[in-house]
């Protein structure tokens, strides 16, 4: 897998400070999973009593902690990670910038609306890319 510690996504996201790009969310669920199998859940997990639609697929479960550690790990949207639907990526490459903070429009439209949906300040990281430069800001986020 590609080194994401060393990514900033194009809206200005540190990819290594992502739960997914660091490798937590596969991380964790391989940990749940080897909890739960210690424990040996499977055993007597269908003897707790519950309501008929609440009853627990087991089997379903371990099929969905396979997928997150599968799938979770993400190689930053640099490398072909994120949505493939992203808007930002897509005006990025158009424009042929490596981060929105490197465009002349920004903070744009797109950025803007994308932001309103973003668990990170993609605005206010971007600002700072351009006032700090990108390499120093990454240095910043690696701390």
């Amino acid at each position: 897998m590609v080194d994401i510690k060393e990514q900033v996504s194009y809206c200005g996201i540190y990819c290594g400070g992502c739960d997914m790009g660091s490798g937590i969310i596969a991380e964790t669920s391989k940990k749940l999973e080897e909890f739960v199998e210690k424990y040996k859940f499977s055993e007597w997990i269908n003897m707790v009593p519950c309501e008929p639609d609440e009853k627990f697929d087991y089997e379903q479960w371990k099929k969905g902690m396979k997928w997150f550690q599968k799938y979770s790990a993400c190689p930053g949207c640099q490398n072909g990670g994120g949505p493939p639907d992203c808007k930002i990526r897509a005006c990025a490459k158009s424009k042929g910038v490596e981060v929105c903070a490197s465009c002349s429009e920004m903070p744009c439209d797109t950025l803007k609306k994308a932001s309103e949906h973003m668990l990170y300040d993609v605005i206010k990281a971007s600002e700072e890319i351009k006032t700090k430069g990108k390499d120093a800001w990454l240095e910043e986020q690696k701390k």
